[in-house]
């Protein structure tokens, strides 16, 4: 067997596993001691085909091993032949990746370009830091037609006010949810929007809106995939049923050793998220998904919904000229029981941002306090990390 890293630049993965061939895949800032365990326990497990990817959770606790999602090769074909399926992938089509390749986001890029034959170029920010102009050179260059992106880097290109090229033809949002005001103003720039929901269990998409949708400025609904079933239980908690469902967890125990375990029961994987589904008879016609498990807060008696706040802090932001670096974090109160506090880098924008979110916001959901800190911490996608303390310690 040959065992293949993730060493490039940004975690860049020249080989895709294939014949008699396994690859682990994490973020290469990772210490280096984290990265070695993780590499000696896969190599432990053995096996061909496997596709082993790092987790890189909001809620991790710093210096914790990673989870390790283990996907097969042929699971991460059947998501990548779905999802060409969905966007109608033509031979003239062309990829440009713009997402980490050790994530399933930027990982799931490769395998739909090579199932369909498809040229893909890989953007400078896939290989060093994120920058949205360079972003849209690398898109006319390229004149790729499909792109995926996450919400921070629409955001991005949004406020700077670039306006889509002429080849894109689909630009998948995925990673987290797209804030309302954000699709609309990135529609107007002519960004050819779809938004999309996925898990890397599932190996990518889940439920992505239709090529339809692309001939209105609606918010469009997601429906599932051909490959996909999902259904919701208990407290409306969303569960998936796929052909490209991973294979099991890797995880450390107690001892610090890494062990195997499938939580799936008869082929269904129960999710962290809320969401609901509309029915067209036995067909599910849509899936919203409403938020994470535990992210919905009791401020002085009333519920507030995690995700609603950050979208109200995307539209903030666009309605602020100077956006500082900034994200929400729920904090015990005393009084409350909990309160919604901003994290900024800068005390006078943040302050500004937080005067018209606040404007927004009415009751439990206000933002209470600012607090200044070095920087934000975030995953490789640009995501919040949950754990308040992680922006305090200096990157």
């Amino acid at each position: 067997m040959t065992f293949v890293f993730n060493d490039g630049p940004h975690g860049s993965l020249p080989i895709l596993p294939g014949a008699q061939r396994s690859a682990l895949l994490c973020d290469p800032r990772l210490p280096s001691e984290v990265q070695a365990k993780l590499h000696e326990m896969t190599q432990r497990q053995g096996g061909t085909d496997k596709v082993w990817i790092a987790s890189s959770g909001t809620t991790r606790a710093v210096g914790a091993l990673p989870k390790i999602v283990v996907h097969s090769d042929s699971s991460m074909r059947r998501s990548a032949c779905a999802v060409n399926k969905h966007l109608q992938v033509q031979p003239e089509d062309a990829w440009l990746s713009a997402l980490p390749d050790f994530h399933v986001g930027g990982l799931g890029i490769q395998y739909r370009a090579r199932e369909a034959g498809l040229r893909m170029v890989r953007t400078v920010g896939n290989q060093a830091a994120w920058d949205p102009r360079i972003f849209v050179d690398d898109l006319n260059a390229s004149q790729a037609t499909l792109c995926s992106l996450v919400p921070a880097q629409l955001f991005d290109l949004v406020r700077a006010k670039f306006a889509a090229p002429k080849n894109l033809r689909v630009l998948v949002i995925g990673g987290q949810a797209l804030a309302p005001l954000l699709f609309v103003a990135a529609r107007a720039l002519g960004w050819p929007v779809l938004t999309s929901y996925g898990m890397t269990e599932t190996g990518s998409q889940i439920a992505t809106a239709s090529l339809e949708s692309l001939t209105h400025d609606v918010f469009p609904v997601m429906r599932p995939l051909d490959q996909v079933e999902v259904r919701t239980g208990v407290d409306q908690i969303l569960q998936a049923r796929a052909a490209s469902m991973f294979e099991g967890y890797l995880e450390a125990g107690a001892s610090g050793k890494y062990q195997f375990s499938d939580p799936k029961q008869d082929g269904w994987f129960t999710s962290s998220d809320r969401a609901s589904l509309t029915m067209e008879g036995s067909i599910v016609a849509s899936l919203v998904v409403h938020g994470r498990v535990g992210e919905a807060f009791k401020i002085g008696g009333e519920l507030v919904e995690r995700q609603q706040l950050e979208a109200e802090l995307v539209a903030a932001q666009l309605a602020v000229p100077y956006v500082t670096e900034a994200s929400l974090q729920i904090v015990d109160d005393e009084r409350l029981g909990a309160a919604v506090e901003l994290l900024a880098v800068d005390r006078t924008t943040g302050e500004q941002l937080a005067a018209v979110f606040n404007e927004r916001v009415s009751g439990a959901g206000r933002i209470r306090r600012v607090q200044v800190v070095p920087s934000i911490a975030r995953t490789a996608l640009g995501k919040p990390l949950r754990n308040p303390a992680d922006n305090l310690l200096p990157k």
